[in-house]
């Protein structure tokens, strides 16, 4: 359809519409409000702790803020040394972010944990899994993550710490990845989708 312009003069002053070829507005709203999917890495150190209490660095902020209409994949490789010298013999314990792990180099194997337990009332995330990776939205409930995740139904930003219940002797950490679609737009009036900028930033 060929664009047309339409002159009209009302008293003294001049009025111009143009009427725009509808498929020409489709396509432009298709491409500014298309889908896209960001991913994004963040490293939690086994001393990452919510208490200065507890003697760790605090949890890790990914700057991510979760709307619960979302939905977020997380996938997380590495291990988390969560005991260093403990037992008459002296050992190391190493967890996956589900909590499955084992002793290591413990020659009297008081540290060879195999995993996953839960969590005494002590821990950070009490009645989780013990030496897990924990995530928590805003001020709300820790929820358990693991090597393989999909966050749904929670909201606000999205911190993440390893759940233990002492950081001081605490070495290495997750690589965690977390990725979801979300669509560019002010983040006003669509409940069903997340919204990433331009022009608005949820």
């Amino acid at each position: 359809m060929t664009n047309k312009i339409i002159t009209m003069t009302i008293i003294g002053a001049v009025l111009v519409l143009t009427i725009i070829s509808p498929n020409l507005v489709f396509a432009t709203s298709n491409t500014a409000h298309g889908p896209q999917t960001i991913t994004q890495t963040f490293f939690v150190s086994a001393q990452s702790a919510t208490l200065p209490s507890f003697g760790g660095s605090g949890l890790v902020n990914t700057g991510i803020n979760l709307v619960p209409t979302g939905s977020y994949t997380v996938t997380v490789t590495g291990d988390a040394i969560w005991a260093t010298g403990d037992g008459a013999g002296g050992c190391s314990a190493a967890s996956d972010a589900s909590g499955s792990g084992t002793g290591i180099g413990a020659p009297d194997d008081s540290c060879g944990y195999v995993g996953p337990s839960t969590a005494g009332s002590d821990f950070l995330a009490p009645n989780l899994t013990a030496f897990s990776l924990v995530g928590q939205g805003g001020s709300g409930t820790f929820f358990q993550l693991g090597t393989s995740s999909t966050i749904t139904g929670q909201s606000g930003p999205l911190t993440l710490g390893f759940n233990d219940n002492f950081y001081g002797d605490n070495t290495k950490g997750y690589s965690v990845t977390v990725s979801y679609t979300c669509y560019p737009g002010n983040g006003f009036g669509d409940t069903n989708h997340i919204h990433c900028g331009p022009p608005g930033q949820n």
